[in-house]
């Protein structure tokens, strides 16, 4: 491989500084009130266990819902389907593949890609094994799926598409990585016949999805730092609404651009990396520090920001009801309300981090722990 994950996971995201070195400049986690907010009721509907999980790899296991149900992975190759109502076990496999993406589900399929550069799909139904297909490396994001494509974006900066049914290759962009990056690749976001890919050289890209044709590139982040943490300028995933593409950098700036040619709408100068989120005319960004900001999803100008859980590994928000929902490294979910971004509540799910950014459907938030742990909440109407 190009790179070790450790290589590439061994930064200390919010601390900027390499784990390991003698000297740690991270800032204290912003200590949490020994009160929890209590300015809305959050119903537990159901959790269970998904396996090891990430297994102290640092990975970010997402589930995906696809139908009523959800999908999980784990490192040590577990791939289980449940049902999104009430967690009733549909199936489990065990394949002994490093698992190292999170998983997607469309179209009768769950895929994910792997530590030694597979791409697996399964039948969705019943967890049977369809397929296998070479990747130039390593899979730590999940896959994109529209109708018969899949597209993933490699550890080292390649971008590949598949035929969703058989697995051949359709065809490959050949990227390329930094020396030192936060991330081993974003997921792509897919949007008609076009597919939006950020790179961790601070370009954003859109592709012909049938072809890999290159339709345009736009900087949204410049290296300019004294070193090569301060030069990091990883570009976030993707969001598509209505033509127009949401995106965040690392070192670099917050930007709504045309999903047609890649021109700027607007910019919002602030250093971000996690996915970003939409609800109400808000676009929901968690920033380097873990501050939670909510921009008009119009001009990117601020309307509310909130600095309470600044340093605790804070994911990307997610948004139930008239809710923003984040978690930390300690497990806990924080619920912040969508108008003005004040502490609602919180909820702990696991004594393990939640690394990964949840998901939502029908106002119910599935969130899963570093240690495989899946919760499903839903805040009081």
């Amino acid at each position: 491989m190009k790179k070790s994950i450790q290589r590439v996971l061994c930064l200390s995201l919010l601390a900027a500084v390499l784990a390991g070195c003698d000297k740690d400049n991270t800032p204290p986690p912003t200590m949490l009130s020994k009160a929890a907010p209590n300015l809305m009721r959050v119903n537990s509907i159901w959790s269970t266990s998904t396996g090891s999980g990430s297994d102290q790899q640092y990975l970010s296991f997402a589930p995906a819902l696809n139908q009523a149900v959800v999908y999980t992975v784990d490192y040590t190759g577990t791939v289980a389907a449940v049902s999104a109502i009430n967690g009733r076990k549909l199936w489990k496999v065990s394949l002994d593949l490093p698992i190292s993406s999170a998983p997607a589900a469309a179209n009768g399929l769950v895929v994910f890609g792997t530590m030694d550069g597979q791409l697996i799909a399964l039948n969705s139904a019943n967890g049977k094994k369809l397929w296998a297909a070479t990747l130039t490396s390593s899979l730590l994001s999940a896959p994109a799926i529209s109708n018969s494509v899949i597209v993933v974006h490699t550890h080292d900066g390649n971008v590949i598409a598949f035929n969703a049914q058989t697995g051949r290759q359709l065809w490959l962009y050949a990227g390329s990585t930094p020396d030192l990056m936060l991330e081993a690749g974003t997921k792509p976001a897919i949007s008609g016949n076009t597919v939006v890919v950020g790179f961790a050289n601070g370009q954003l890209a859109a592709f012909n999805l049938q072809n890999g044709v290159l339709q345009w590139m736009r900087p949204i982040a410049m290296p300019s730092g004294a070193n090569a943490i301060e030069s990091m300028v990883d570009v976030g995933t993707p969001l598509i609404s209505n033509g127009v593409i949401y995106d965040d950098a690392f070192h670099g700036s917050v930007v709504a651009v045309s999903l047609i040619d890649g021109s700027l709408l607007w910019q919002h100068a602030l250093s971000a990396y996690q996915p970003v989120a939409l609800a109400n005319g808000k676009l929901l960004v968690t920033s380097e520090t873990g501050r939670i900001w909510a921009l008009d999803q119009k001009t990117g100008q601020q309307i509310w920001v909130q600095d309470g859980l600044q340093y605790r590994f804070v994911t990307g928000p997610s948004v139930a009801g008239n809710a923003v929902a984040v978690g930390d490294y300690q497990g806990y979910i924080h619920w912040l309300s969508l108008d003005n971004g004040q502490l609602l509540a919180r909820s702990k799910i696991d004594s393990t981090a939640i690394q990964a950014q949840p998901a939502v459907l029908n106002n119910q938030l599935f969130a899963t722990s570093s240690g495989g742990e899946l919760a499903v909440l839903q805040p009081a109407s």
